[in-house]
């Protein structure tokens, strides 16, 4: 779920930069840059020596909620937000240790749960799976459609 939030990220990230670009805020040689290290960006230096350096994940993150800004006028941070607590819940150093048990307000006492008892995590917004992939689905679509209709394409299957 959380490459989903991350790959929700870079396809942000890339349609802000494309309209940067169609704005004549970014050179093609700057977008070309910014292309080659989203999509090719790697911490591995030892396999990949000449790879670009990734993009921060939370630079992505962001992106997406500059879409939402844009878009619907969002003024909160509801993507990063939604990323925080997901990536909370997969840090084995704290809240994830925590997903079978219920924590008291005052946290003084713990919950465990059953063997045969199923934890509610719907607790824990799953339901962001969902809009996640509508969101990816929403910017995929947009900037597919800018792309068609600004750039000469070379192959008529790219078209359609």
């Amino acid at each position: 779920m959380r490459a989903l939030f991350e790959t929700t990220g870079a396809i942000a990230l890339a349609h802000k930069k494309y309209i940067q670009f169609k704005e004549q805020v970014l050179t093609s040689e700057e977008f070309d840059s910014i292309l080659l290290k989203l999509y090719l960006g790697t911490k591995d230096k030892i396999n990949l020596p000449d790879s670009p350096d990734p993009f921060n994940v939370m630079k992505l993150i962001d992106a997406a909620d500059h879409f939402l800004k844009k878009k619907y006028g969002y003024t909160d941070t509801k993507f990063r937000k939604g990323y925080d607590q997901l990536s909370e819940l997969t840090h084995p150093n704290s809240f994830g240790y925590f997903l079978g048990h219920k924590i008291s307000k005052d946290l003084k006492n713990i919950q465990f749960t059953d063997d045969n008892e199923e934890f509610p995590l719907t607790d824990y917004e799953l339901e962001a799976f969902t809009f996640t992939t509508h969101f990816y689905k929403e910017i995929f679509i947009e900037l597919r459609e800018l792309v068609v209709q600004n750039e000469e394409l070379p192959f008529a299957e790219f078209k359609s």
